[in-house]
């Protein structure tokens, strides 16, 4: 899945793949084999020291500013369709009745209630007075 709204620049098609994969859930080692040829000469099984060797590679690219930028734009393109559906999903078992909506509910005000009400600070500040001065112990 690569999303065309997404800024690729400066990434080759191959890593464009590769990122996309590794979003999708699949291990280096399927991403290796998927995007390099890692075939032995007979075209029958994996070479190892070419998997290996592109594993390194992968490794690279996964550690490059650009591969991370891009992959981190496909989590929050899918995240931003995601969300919305997920809410609706959630506020639908509202009238579910019982533990389902008590639930349901929760869930809606734990992720909403600060846009809804305004309230963005999460902290909670504890005062405790008329305690005494803490110290040293005095020498006898």
């Amino acid at each position: 899945m690569i999303v065309g709204s997404i800024s690729k620049a400066g990434l080759t098609a191959q890593q464009l793949a590769a990122a996309a994969l590794l979003f999708q859930g699949k291990d280096k080692d399927e991403i290796v084999k998927l995007c390099f040829d890692c075939m032995t000469e007979d075209r029958m099984g994996y070479d190892e020291a070419k998997v290996k060797k592109n594993r390194q590679k992968l490794n690279r690219w996964i550690n490059d500013p650009r591969f991370q930028e891009y992959y981190q734009a496909l989590v929050r393109d899918f995240a931003m369709r995601s969300y919305g559906k997920a809410l609706n999903t959630i506020a639908s078992q509202l009238d579910a009745g019982g533990w389902l909506a008590n639930k349901a509910a929760n869930d809606i005000i734990q992720r909403m209630g600060n846009f809804v009400v305004g309230n963005e600070e999460n902290t909670i500040k504890i005062q405790i007075e008329n305690m005494p001065t803490l110290g040293s112990p005095e020498d006898e």
